[in-house]
């Protein structure tokens, strides 16, 4: 797409410059402060706004904003809220990692300063197109796309709720969720995103860490996803009895399922590793540090995960460590054993309904005995 080539100054004495990002900018003390945007606004629009705005910035402090918060202090609020959740332990560490993330690349599109409850379709439309693209430019895969999107639109959600903002902004058409249809077909031309067990084998041989071990046979053998690895306590685990209860940190729901003796093993050496270093925790996986896993940085599991599969000379292919989690719901299901793999995967009944399963039975269902998840343990 071609850019837009940026306006020059009206005149020479115009206190304004048009900055890449499409708005008028003026930079105050080492700070750069931007006025309507030159793509669908004018100069005299923006000097206008500057003009009313000028004293406030000169004394170093914001001009009251006739449309309410700015963006900057919508997120910055957000971030504040979540990272309380994360302190009472209602979220984890890992979810609030990503929200920090999204509002990084959020004010790498958009000014902090604009209005949160004036932002128009136009920056909306800019704003997908940043997301969606990575740091090479290439295109995210929509569901990366999708998720990244979502957590945006959370943010004014929540603002709508607090009274922060009294409407929700006008998203546009070019803010749309991909559809279902784009999901299907991107699944189809790259093909099955399944971890084939030669694939793994190989990769556990290059984990030397007992923590890393446990993390791969716990993404098969228990369904895991990142926050379960950074949250596993060890009142959820029974090793005498092989087995792992821990309900799913989104919903609640209940999950367990029935250790191999090698996912055992592995998390016995992670406690005993715990021990040998005088680690008083409930935690059973730790960095070598000694702290929570995190979703950013060298402690990243995704990032630890994917190094061993290089050195493995193992192709990612576009999987992940969370791939694990889909590689065993997808083969648990060969067993026909539906109830059973809800329990392993700790799938709530909304979501199952969204997919368009009926899960009417699970409100009558009292129990699934630990022999059908046995099953469902040897087939994998």
């Amino acid at each position: 797409m071609k850019k837009s080539a940026r306006p020059s100054k009206p005149y020479p004495d115009f206190p304004l410059f048009s900055h890449v990002n499409g708005y008028w900018a003026k930079k105050i003390s080492g700070k750069t402060y931007y006025f309507t945007s030159w793509k669908v606004g004018t100069w005299k629009e923006a000097l206008a706004e500057y003009n009313q705005q000028r004293d406030y910035l000169y004394a170093g402090s914001l001009p009251p904003n006739p449309n309410g918060i700015t963006l900057d202090e919508l997120v910055n609020r957000f971030l504040h809220a979540k990272a309380a959740l994360v302190k009472s332990k209602q979220r984890t560490a890992i979810t609030q990692d990503n929200y920090v993330a999204i509002a990084k690349d959020l004010f790498t599109i958009l000014p902090r300063e604009l209005a949160a409850g004036a932002l128009q379709p136009e920056q909306f439309a800019e704003l997908r197109e940043g997301l969606s693209r990575k740091q090479d430019g290439e295109y995210r895969a929509p569901g990366r796309i999708r998720t990244r999107l979502v957590m945006i639109r959370s943010i004014f959600n929540w603002g709508l709720k607090r009274g922060l903002i009294d409407r929700l902004p006008m998203y546009g058409e070019q803010f749309e969720l991909p559809p279902a249809s784009e999901l299907r077909l991107y699944r189809y031309e790259h093909g099955k995103s399944i971890w084939e067990p030669e694939e793994l084998q190989k990769i556990l041989a290059e984990m030397t860490r007992p923590q890393g071990r446990a993390m791969i046979l716990l993404g098969i053998n228990a369904a895991f996803q990142s926050d379960d690895y950074a949250t596993l306590k060890t009142s959820e685990i029974n090793l005498e009895e092989g087995i792992i209860a821990k309900p799913r940190g989104k919903t609640n729901a209940p999950r367990r399922a029935i250790l191999w003796p090698e996912t055992i093993e592995a998390l016995e050496e992670c406690l005993a590793w715990n021990e040998k270093k005088n680690i008083e925790s409930d935690l059973v996986l730790l960095n070598r540090s000694g702290n929570p896993f995190r979703s950013s940085g060298g402690g990243h599991l995704s990032t630890l995960f994917r190094k061993a599969a290089i050195r493995a000379g193992v192709d990612p292919d576009g999987r992940s460590l969370h791939h694990l989690r889909h590689t065993a719901i997808s083969v648990a299901e060969e067993t026909l054993d539906f109830p059973a793999t809800q329990l392993l995967s700790g799938h709530s009944d909304a979501l199952l309904t969204r997919h368009g399963i009926n899960p009417v039975s699970s409100h009558y269902r009292l129990q699934v005995l630990d022999t059908r998840l046995k099953d469902i343990t040897e087939h994998l």
